[in-house]
């Protein structure tokens, strides 16, 4: 029995979609070969030290 590309479409979104109570139906992991593109990577350069202000936010009061 063939059906029509919406049909395939609901199909496979109905497969594949999130649940409030699971993730949604993949392979497990990102097939990067078939992404357009490819990966991005951020080169930007690094300005602080990561989390830097989340430790002295720890360690100082928040301004009232």
């Amino acid at each position: 029995m063939s059906t029509g590309p919406v049909e395939r479409a609901l199909s496979y979104h109905g497969r594949t979609k999130h649940h409030l109570d699971r993730d949604a139906r993949a392979l497990g992991y990102l097939d990067w070969s078939t992404q357009p593109g490819g990966p991005v990577e951020d080169t930007r350069p690094m300005t602080r030290a990561p989390y830097e202000h989340l430790e002295r936010a720890r360690r100082e009061p928040a301004p009232r």
